[in-house]
This record gives C-alpha cells, structure tokens and sequence, in this order.
C-alpha cells in the first residue's frame, strides 16, 4: 500500500502576505491603458493613413481592371487575325500573346481582389481585428502575384 502523502500545515496566507492577482492585472490595465492614450494619435494617424491607401488601391484597382479589360478584349479580336498576316514577325505575335494572357490574368482576379479590398476597408474603418487578420495572408499571394507579373527592370 503506497504511503498517503499529507499537506503542510502552513497557516493561510494573510491579505498582506502576497500580492493579489487583481492589484497585479489593474496595475498592468492602467499602464497599457495610459500606454494607448499616449500613443493614441499615432494609432489613429496609422489607420486613418491604411484607410486612404485602401481607397487608392481600390481605384487603382478600378482603373487597372477598366483598361485590362479594353486591351484584352483588343487582343482578343486582334490576335486571330494578325496571327495569318505572314509579315508580322513570330515575336510581335508571341509579345501579343502575353500581353493578352496578362490582361485576361488581371481580369480574372477582379471579383477577389474588390472582395479583400472591400472586406480591409471595412476592417479598418470598423476597428474589426479578426477581418483584418482574415486577409493577411490573400493580400500576402495578392502582393506575390503582381510581383510574378510585373517586368523586370
């Protein structure tokens, strides 16, 4: 039969003894809160500044969609018939081809980069973490897209 083990006898701790929890988290509260106060116009000027470049991809997106889709739909009635002229070289055709397989990309993408872009604006101006933190990592492939795309200098 094992040995039965005892608890010590110490006395209970008295109020002065030790440090109450609850002193330890309002003490902790009152510093983060006065930490937030005096940075608050540093957060506020951080999100007022994410909600305007929020804007401005939303209307860079826009434009850039307006006028992939004008080329696109250019090439596409372009490139059939400049593919018989046999005068025009092989690489004038192949530069049309991705040119158009680039802009049909751009296209393509419309209906999810309006999604994250609308769903990051109303994160921000709503203060709401959880969808801001929902598309870190689609605007992470967003940004490894375009620069897949973009030409090199």
């Amino acid at each position: 039969m094992p040995a039965k083990r005892t608890l010590s006898k110490r006395p209970a701790p008295k109020g002065d003894d030790y440090v109450r929890l609850s002193d330890q988290l309002t003490d902790s509260l009152e510093k983060l809160s006065e930490t937030i106060a005096a940075n608050r116009e540093i957060i506020d000027t951080v999100q007022d500044i994410a909600i305007q470049l929020t804007e401005v991809f939303a209307n860079l997106h826009a434009l850039t969609i307006k006028y992939a889709g004008i080329v696109n739909k250019a090439l596409d009635a372009m490139l059939p018939v400049v593919d018989k002229i046999p005068f025009i070289s092989d690489k004038i055709i192949d530069l049309l081809k991705d040119m158009e397989r680039l802009t049909q990309q751009i296209v393509d993408g419309k209906d999810s980069a309006e999604k994250i872009i609308r769903d990051v604006d109303a994160g921000l101006r709503q203060g709401d973490m959880k969808r801001l933190q929902a598309h870190s990592d689609d605007l992470k492939k967003m940004t490894a897209k375009l620069q897949a795309i973009l030409p090199d200098d």
